[in-house]
Parts: structure tokens; sequence; C-alpha cells
């Protein structure tokens, strides 16, 4: 089982940042997209 796992620590730091950043994924509000979301919401409680 310890061979299967590696718990040393190395000597560098790695970086850990992602090359793809969240606000350029994220266009902001969708207005549209959030309305359909409360009247999908609204509709489905009972």
């Amino acid at each position: 089982m310890l061979q299967l796992i590696d718990l040393s620590i190395p000597e560098k730091a790695e970086d850990l940042q992602h090359l793809v950043k969240i606000e350029d994924i994220s266009c902001g509000l969708d207005l549209v997209s959030m309305a359909g979301e409360w009247l999908t919401a609204t509709a489905n409680t009972n």
C-alpha cells in the first residue's frame, strides 16, 4: 500500500495555478438564464 501512494514532500514548491481562470469562463450575469431559472424554480414548487 505504501508503494502505491507517494507521501513525500518535495523540496521545491510546485505552481498550482490553473491555466484557465474562472473570470475567463464567466461572461457575467445572464438575465435571460436567471429569469428562466426563477420561472422554473417557481413552477416546480408545490
